[in-house]
């Protein structure tokens, strides 16, 4: 069987770790073992995106059972998105901040990457440990099984997708302005997830192959549907959609899309409240329409 996939995200990745983590001990050995732990263990949580107030977002946590012992694994997860500064810092700080809290008794922080990644990446050299894409491939590729199969396609577009030779630092400017937007978004929409610190800012929906994408330098924010095509789309949103909505085609996903005014993320912040009103307004009622849609399904 041949599987192509036109684009993998982060959080295609993040759910593959996590399916294959809690159901297949040999897969986790390579996680586990990068951190130096061999004894045996139960599983007691897997958390995507877990959040913290402060110090923000671990792409993935395990906590498990060690000898007795809680022990946490947060992992952050990069195919080719920019590094925000001190990323791995914070990654400790939340980690330890949930030791003190009594969460766990010890904890490790590590990395998953493409290998170039890993080697171009000031930031990612800053993690205690680190997984290669290429090691997850490995593993897939000694299997024979179809799920293993689209399994490894998903990881071997992951590492395509790499850049090569880009060094991955994020610009000062748009990651304060995200921030801000951030902060800004909670007085108004608390309901409203984070989104992503890129200059396509990613929202996560209640739907697993649905996201929200702020595509500021184009003035687009898009409701995006994984694997669909325009026909289908039009058929699952029949009588949600409002005339500020239009259904696009892009590639072998469709979405809904509401029209914004552009943002450049390297103006002041405070300048551009009007636009970012505007966005928000925007991304907010495209959440809200993905819960309308799964609620419906």
């Amino acid at each position: 069987m041949n599987i192509k996939i036109e684009k993998t995200f982060e959080r295609d990745i993040d759910l593959l770790i996590i399916e294959e983590f809690i159901s297949n001990p040999e897969f986790a050995s390579i996680f586990l073992e990068t951190v130096g732990i061999y004894d045996t263990y139960t599983i007691e949580e897997a958390i995507h995106s877990k959040v913290d107030a402060e110090y923000g977002e671990s792409d993935i946590v395990f906590v498990l059972n060690v000898n007795g012992k809680r022990f946490a694994l947060h992992i952050e997860d990069k195919i080719d998105a920019i590094a925000m500064e001190n990323q791995s810092g914070r990654y400790h700080n939340r980690a330890e901040k949930d030791k003190m809290a009594g969460e766990y008794e010890d904890y490790k922080i590590l990395i998953v990457a493409p290998e170039k990644y890993l080697e171009a990446n000031n930031e990612a050299h800053k993690y205690d440990y680190h997984v290669k894409y290429e090691q997850l491939r490995d593993y897939f590729v000694k299997k024979d099984d179809i799920r293993s199969k689209y399994k490894l396609a998903l990881i071997e577009r992951s590492i395509t997708e790499q850049k090569n030779g880009y060094q991955y630092e994020a610009n000062p400017g748009m990651v304060e302005f995200c921030n801000k937007m951030n902060e800004y978004h909670k007085t108004k929409y608390p309901e409203l997830p984070n989104g992503s610190i890129a200059w396509w800012r990613y929202y996560p929906t209640v739907m697993d192959d649905v996201i929200i994408v702020f595509k500021a330098n184009k003035g687009f924010c898009d409701l995006q549907f994984g694997h669909t095509t325009r026909e289908e789309l039009l058929s699952r949103v029949g009588g949600f959609t409002t005339k500020k909505m239009n259904v696009e085609k892009a590639g072998k996903s469709a979405s809904i899309r509401i029209e914004v005014d552009k943002i450049n993320y390297e103006d002041k912040f405070e300048d551009k409240l009007p636009e970012v009103d505007k966005a928000l307004e925007a991304i907010y009622e495209l959440f809200q329409l993905s819960k309308k849609i799964a609620e419906k399904e």
